[in-house]
């Protein structure tokens, strides 16, 4: 919820004396986060829509199985455009089941993807 950021201060006693420290929590609006907006069936395919930045890239990947944590890229440097961006998993349909994940691609040196 937006209403928990701030910052957050702890303390920790103990034999060897005090610690202290604090973070400040930042949270987005969720109405412009990344995130997943449709996923639809065509044919075979799934076409996945989601929310993008201007001048940022993104990448989607897949699993057939979130139980042994592994990812295959279904999507590379897919330019953002500032709104909503579309992008296919060809065959996607035809599996059981199938998860899909958005990422942010850092920025490349010299600005460069």
């Amino acid at each position: 919820m937006l209403s928990d950021a701030g910052t957050y201060s702890v303390e920790v006693t103990g034999n060897c004396g005090v610690a202290n420290s604090s973070a400040t929590l930042t949270l987005g609006d969720p109405a412009t986060c990344l995130g997943i907006t449709t996923t639809q069936l065509v044919g075979s395919n799934v076409i996945l829509s989601f929310t993008t930045t201007s001048n940022e890239f993104y990448r989607v990947d897949r699993s057939d199985d979130l139980g042994v944590n592994q990812w295959v890229t279904v999507a590379d440097h897919v330019p953002g455009t500032g709104g909503v961006v579309q992008v296919t998993d060809v065959a996607g349909a035809s599996h059981p089941s199938r998860f899909y994940r958005i990422a942010l691609l850092p920025p490349e040196p010299c600005g460069r993807r």
